[in-house]
């Protein structure tokens, strides 16, 4: 077999993976709002399947950058230059124990599903923003 035959047969067996994948993403999906459509309706199940995958979305890419990020050499003191926020914490975190993080972000969004007043009081809490306007009284 020659070189040229090799290099098809991978691109053509690659194609084929990723169109396996693809249907069986579809095929997960499905299955999942037919399951949920019933408690949430149409609208609903499809909305959570759509946030489902922004969040697994999310955290691949998250993790993909951090590995590219993580091949890079940095300086022996570029951490001690700005102090670790929340954010830094959450990347390593994630990059460090991605289960931990998964089943974390799972946790958080069955409290969320479970009690939305306390999701709600937590984000107010949170909002930095001044209100634009007065108190009622």
């Amino acid at each position: 077999m020659s070189i040229v035959n090799r290099v098809v047969a991978a691109i053509l067996a690659v194609a084929a993976m990723a169109a396996a994948a693809g249907v069986v993403v579809v095929a997960a999906a499905f299955a999942i709002y037919s399951l949920l459509r019933d408690r949430f309706g149409p609208a609903g199940a499809a909305a959570i399947i759509a946030a489902g995958f922004a969040v697994a979305l999310a955290l691949s890419a998250l993790i993909l950058m951090s590995k590219l990020n993580g091949s890079k050499s940095t300086k022996p003191g570029a951490a001690a230059e700005r102090p670790a926020g929340l954010t830094d914490k959450v990347i390593a975190l994630v990059t460090e124990r991605p289960i931990v993080a998964a089943a974390a972000a799972a946790a958080a969004g069955l409290l969320a599903w479970r009690n939305p007043t306390l999701v709600s009081t937590i984000l107010k809490a949170l909002d930095l923003k001044p209100d634009a306007r007065p108190p009622r009284r």
